[in-house]
């Protein structure tokens, strides 16, 4: 237990360190997003909900808490509400409304680095938003 305390201590360290330093990033660094959080009053502890497990939190020394697909939603809204909002993107391409489903958020979106668009591996023809980059391998390999 008293391992699990210094894990979480070290993490909202490592947190109040790194963040600001995250949020002051060029978007083409990849600070966009956390910048777009940090400015919007969102701390790590929102994103970061799901826990390691103690005995695992020992061994891999200081692997933060995984933002998962639900901590995303929570704020953002179904994937049938952000859909809508994304249907003009770039037609006939809805990165919102995909034949794979609901991909996990992180899939494209990335908070810590430079946000990457999944469908780009297929779809090579797929416009990248700004300080983003085209994914680099095709999704089916």
């Amino acid at each position: 237990m008293q391992s699990l305390k210094v894990y979480a201590a070290s993490l909202a360290l490592l947190c109040a360190t790194c963040l600001p330093a995250w949020s002051a990033l060029p978007e083409k660094a990849g600070g966009a997003l956390a910048k777009k959080h940090t400015d919007a009053g969102i701390t790590c502890k929102q994103c970061h909900t799901t826990g390691i497990p103690a005995k695992k939190a020992a061994v891999t020394n200081y692997l933060p808490r995984l933002a998962t697909k639900e901590a995303c939603l929570k704020c953002h809204g179904s994937f049938t509400e952000l859909s809508p909002r994304t249907a003009n993107y770039e037609k006939p391409f809805n990165p919102h409304y995909s034949h794979y489903g609901e991909l996990n958020c992180y899939t494209c979106h990335r908070v810590h680095q430079t946000s990457e668009l999944f469908c780009t591996s297929c779809h090579m023809e797929m416009k990248v938003p700004k300080g983003w980059k085209a994914a680099r391998v095709p999704a089916d390999e």
